[in-house]
């Protein structure tokens, strides 16, 4: 029976050891088993995160689209505007001829009338004497007689 039981001894050695490696096993499997739902509900999350994220970044591409056709916009009237001035600078400028040409014509129109007038009131004033001497010389000869 020594054998016998020492056989047994044995038998029940490994069989507390072979239990003692499968109860580790089986808390390792557990921890495995958490960590894998950890890692699973990280990746879920990650997801959640790069979907957001993807969401976000077609929303930024649409609003930089809308930016770019503001600023092609803007642009073209930047250069409608840059246009319309040099067409306003030059329309200053045959503003500003025009109106010394104005003036100079204003000057020569009074300048001649001045003339105009001076003429007239010459004229009048060799008229004038002209017919009284007419008168004079009229009357003088009805006198004579």
């Amino acid at each position: 029976m020594n054998a016998k039981t020492s056989l047994l001894g044995l038998c029940g050695m490994m069989l507390v050891g072979l239990s003692a490696c499968f109860a580790g096993s089986a808390d390792m499997l557990q921890e495995n088993e958490s960590q894998v739902m950890e890692f699973r509900r990280q990746i879920d999350q990650l997801k959640l995160q790069v979907k957001t994220k993807d969401e976000e970044t077609k929303r930024l591409m649409q609003e930089l689209e809308k930016v770019k056709k503001v600023e092609a916009q803007i642009l073209g009237l930047e250069e409608r505007l840059r246009a319309m001035d040099d067409l306003v600078m030059t329309k200053s400028e045959q503003i500003a001829s025009l109106e010394s040409q104005l003036a100079g014509a204003k000057e020569a129109a009074e300048a001649a009338a001045a003339a105009a007038a001076a003429a007239v009131v010459e004229t009048m004033t060799k008229r004038a004497p002209t017919k009284k001497a007419k008168r004079d010389a009229g009357t003088q000869s009805k006198q004579a007689p």
